[in-house]
């Protein structure tokens, strides 16, 4: 999962949370607010693409 630090809607505690109960998910602090996958949307289709060649074997 990607997040944006600065988000005001979803918070920190948020991917925290999930973090502890998704036992496969790797979480991505980014520098940006709630529209973070507007704003590094390159980024993050290379950590997702990246995610999934290693989880996957893709």
């Amino acid at each position: 999962m990607t997040w944006g630090r600065n988000d005001f809607i979803f918070t920190v505690d948020g991917a925290n949370f999930f973090a502890k109960i998704l036992s496969r998910a790797e979480i991505h602090l980014l520098c940006g607010g709630h529209f973070i996958l507007e704003e590094k949307s390159a980024l993050i289709s290379d950590l997702i693409k990246n995610y999934y060649c290693r989880v996957y074997g893709f």
